[in-house]
């Protein structure tokens, strides 16, 4: 499972939620062994965590090359970023709070890692353009007042031919009760606008998934009940995911909590193909969204 099998052996650490709520891990025995056998019992962080391990390249059991460079955007407490270092990419992390950054970069050390971490913003990253094979940005855009700037600014340190791996909320109507809760300054995206505003930035979409629609955001709601007690979490948090799960058996993508995205950074535009995309826009072709997503 992410996460859990090798932060049950990291000791004693503590990490800030996105939401501000400081969590502090392997305090006793037992919260390392419910660490290990659980994992991280959050389940919007699991389904996330699932989608995008799912669809990074190379796919295990490949390693990437050594030299294999990711940026983990936004990387909060840093552990997407450690649980790429361990699959053997060469990690940086990028956050604009110091203390997340301090954090993460005790943990990496303690555990040997290739991960190191920078204090700055997504607004001005501090890397020459086309610097990483592959970049890492999930739950941020939402948080961000200029996402559109931060999105050009992650693209253009993504090299020509590199990797994108982006996770937002959807723009749908159950995102809107918990926007204030989340600290998100916009409910989400609709696919439609999503693709939109990759295409600005030279992003085209391999691979795309649904997290979490009509079973998925009742196990959601129901996971984040249990929190208030540690024993109700962990009796409860596996009926829950494979509750979540059932959105996949029965392929059920609509208005999901979470939009997962895959994307490959293309070569700068020949005039030819400019001419032609204009053309088929004036003939009014256009890109249908995956099927169960609607046009918005």
């Amino acid at each position: 499972m992410p996460f859990g099998s090798f932060l049950s052996r990291a000791g004693v650490f503590s990490m800030k939620t996105s939401d501000e709520i400081r969590v502090t891990f392997n305090k006793t025995i037992f919260h390392r062994i419910g660490l290990r056998v659980l994992g991280i019992p959050h389940l919007g962080h699991r389904m996330r965590a699932r989608n995008i391990f799912s669809i990074v390249t190379p796919r295990p059991p490949q390693r990437p090359l050594p030299s294999t460079t990711l940026l983990d955007a936004g990387c909060g407490g840093g552990l997407y970023s450690l649980e790429f270092a361990r699959r053997g990419f060469q990690v940086t992390g990028v956050d604009i709070d110091e203390e997340n950054i301090k954090n993460a970069a005790a943990l990496a050390e303690k555990m040997a890692l290739p991960a190191t971490f920078v204090k700055a913003s997504l607004y001005a990253l501090p890397f020459k353009d086309g610097t990483f094979d592959q970049v890492l940005c999930t739950e941020v855009l939402e948080h961000l007042t200029e996402d559109k700037k931060a999105l050009s600014e992650i693209a253009r340190v993504l090299k020509p031919g590199g990797i994108a791996y982006f996770t937002f909320p959807s723009d749908a109507e159950f995102n809107k009760s918990f926007q204030q809760l989340l600290d998100h300054v916009r409910v989400g995206y609709s696919y439609q606008e999503s693709k939109e505003m990759f295409e600005k930035n030279r992003l085209s979409i391999e691979e795309f998934k649904t997290c979490m629609s009509a079973f998925g955001k009742k196990a959601w709601t129901l996971n984040r009940l249990t929190f208030k007690s540690k024993i109700a979490t962990a009796l409860f948090f596996y009926p829950l995911y494979w509750m979540a799960l059932l959105d996949e058996l029965f392929g059920i993508h609509d208005q999901p909590f979470n939009y997962v995205f895959r994307l490959k950074k293309r070569q700068e535009e020949t005039l030819k193909n400019k001419s032609r995309k204009k053309k088929r826009g004036e003939a009014g072709i256009s890109d249908e969204a995956p099927e169960g997503v609607p046009q918005r």
